[in-house]
């Protein structure tokens, strides 16, 4: 199954990187600017990235190899959190080199403990298994992380390089607000599958849907609060280039709540149940992109697309809540008749 794993992964870099290789070349044939097409072709590499980087992180939780995975997620993290200078410092450049760097590290951090590697192609059995069983978290995550960049791409589409470097704060703040919910993650999703695969009941599960969004909200509330406190001084003193950026910053401090409402997520793969929430995933980008760009056309300023994006985030996120606590109820019992 590894080794279907792993062609499979192949597959979808390849196809990622022959659609932004395309792209890309498209845009130098039209004269685009160079940022522009330099961030797509960055942009376009770290999906190529995702599908080995999600099915080295499969390994780790299949082979029950948690303590690695923690040690890579941690340095992840750690990563992540110490190249947010990188866009302060450097502008445009340093997040170009930021959004770089991330894949590549986290590729490679993965790639080094794998507890298993791949020996063959594949048999083409295991592959539809594969597809079967895990495509549609693959998928997921896949649209999760177009989600994820919606915003800039819409900036980039209609108000260019400059409004994306004064971004820069606001993706900075999403970023960082993404690893408590991904952190949290990592280390219910194994207790979950666990509970699961020893009572083979749905509402053993519910617990962790309870679990992670308590958490989720006690961590990210108070983070918010005081952040949404110290931002506009903070950046005053520190960071005068980026004030611009401010009111799309704040903004974007309420993904946070809505990234919270997404935790309970983690039963979508126990269950196998992951098809509505592709559905949903997709609705959301559309929902940012149309709204976005609409809005952005109007008004031209980056605000409304840290907006859209909020927006999307929190459909989302009331989704995921109402569709976990829907699968994870307690089912009646069936009572037997007389003989």
């Amino acid at each position: 199954m590894v080794n279907a794993s792993q062609r499979m992964a192949s597959y979808m870099a390849l196809t990622s990187f022959l659609i932004g290789a395309a792209y890309c070349a498209y845009l130098v044939g039209s004269n685009a600017d160079i940022k522009v097409t330099i961030a797509t072709f960055v942009i376009l590499a770290e999906l190529a990235l995702t599908g080995y980087t999600t099915h080295y992180e499969t390994i780790y939780r299949t082979s029950q190899n948690f303590n690695r995975l923690s040690i890579v997620l941690t340095g992840q993290n750690a990563l992540s959190l110490a190249t947010i200078a990188l866009p302060i410092y450097f502008g445009f450049h340093g997040l170009l080199a930021r959004a770089a760097i991330l894949p590549i590290v986290n590729f490679l951090l993965r790639r080094h403990w794998l507890p298993v590697h791949a020996q063959a192609l594949g048999r083409i059995s295991d592959i539809r298994e594969l597809i079967h069983i895990g495509f549609p978290m693959l998928v997921s995550g896949y649209i999760f992380t177009l989600l994820m960049v919606a915003d800039r791409s819409l900036i980039a589409l209609w108000m260019g390089p400059e409004s994306v470097g004064h971004y820069t704060l606001a993706s900075m703040i999403v970023t960082a607000l993404m690893i408590v919910p991904g952190t949290l993650s990592s280390i219910l999703y194994p207790k979950a599958a666990i509970a699961y695969a020893q009572e083979s009941d749905p509402s053993a599960l519910r617990k962790f849907v309870l679990i992670s969004l308590s958490l989720n909200l006690g961590l990210l509330a108070p983070i918010l609060l005081i952040s949404y406190i110290v931002l506009e001084p903070f950046t005053l003193i520190f960071l005068p280039a980026y004030v611009e950026g401010l009111p799309a910053a704040k903004i974007a401090l309420l993904s946070g709540l809505a990234m919270a409402l997404t935790g309970p997520g983690i039963v979508f793969g126990t269950l196998r149940k992951n098809t509505l929430h592709i559905i949903v995933l997709g609705l959301s980008i559309i929902t940012c992109w149309i709204l976005g760009s609409l809005m952005i056309h109007q008004f031209q300023n980056i605000v409304y697309a840290a907006l859209a994006k909020v927006i999307a985030l929190f459909m989302l996120g009331v989704f995921v809540v109402i569709y976990s606590l829907h699968l994870t109820r307690k089912q009646p019992a069936i009572e037997e008749g007389p003989c």
